[in-house]
């Protein structure tokens, strides 16, 4: 399963990759929502993890990009975010998003999200 990471943070990167690849997962990442959406084109990943705080164009404004497109619009995506508040977990899925974490992520419940939007996941 091949996860695509968008992330300017690369200490952030590095443990998400860390608690995902011992899983079997394959991470991939970009520092950048530009960056990320070209790669989601090329690599087709299960599921994106998407940060909401990125320089130039926010997660938000790509996951709104990304369900523009009819290559893209399917792959689930997750917001991982310091903004966890209730309200703002309802903002994320309205715009778009199938699920958000809250940062700092834990290992269990990053696996369980993932589980839970990718088809045909093997439980772990």
């Amino acid at each position: 399963m091949l996860v695509l990471y968008i992330e300017d943070d690369p200490s952030a990167v590095r443990m998400v990759t860390k608690m995902l690849r011992p899983r079997g997962y394959t991470v991939c990442s970009a520092g950048d929502a530009r960056q990320g959406l070209r790669m989601a084109m090329q690599e087709r990943p299960d599921l994106i993890l998407m940060d909401y705080n990125l320089p130039g164009v926010n997660g938000l404004d790509a996951v709104m990009m990304l369900r523009g497109s009819t290559q893209l619009k399917n792959i689930p995506v997750v917001m991982v975010t310091a903004h966890a508040t209730e309200q703002e977990a309802q903002y994320f899925l309205q715009a778009g998003c199938d699920d958000f974490l809250a940062k700092p992520v834990t290992s269990q419940r990053l696996v369980s999200t993932i589980e839970k939007h990718i088809k045909g996941c093997r439980s772990v």
